[in-house]
Order: C-alpha cells, then structure tokens, then sequence
C-alpha cells in the first residue's frame, strides 16, 4: 500500500512539475519531496518489521 502511494506521488510530481502553469514547478517538487519521504519510510518500517521477526525465537 505504501509502495502505491509513493509512486503515484512521485508520478504526480513529476507530471505537475512539467505543466507549463506558473508556480506548479513548487507544488510539484513538493510532492516529490513528499512521495521520497513516504518510500524512505516504508522501506525502514519493512526493514524494522523483518528485524523484529527474527527475533522471535523459534518454535521448538
């Protein structure tokens, strides 16, 4: 789901930074900013879902 959302975000960024509207060139960037942030912070919360999971001892 995150993953989703990142990419429609950097999509819509990118998309919106190529309009020929004045001022969109921030509202863009902005989304892009946003859509990096949003995959950084999927991907540490996967990396600490997978840590967790090891950590669990096995079953015996």
């Amino acid at each position: 789901m995150i993953v989703i959302i990142c990419v429609a975000g950097l999509v819509f960024g990118i998309k919106v930074i190529a309009a020929p509207v004045e001022g969109w060139f921030q509202i863009g960037s902005a989304v892009l900013i946003i859509g990096t942030g949003q995959a950084l912070f999927g991907f540490i919360l996967f990396e600490l879902m997978v840590l967790l999971a090891k950590m669990i001892p096995p079953k015996q």
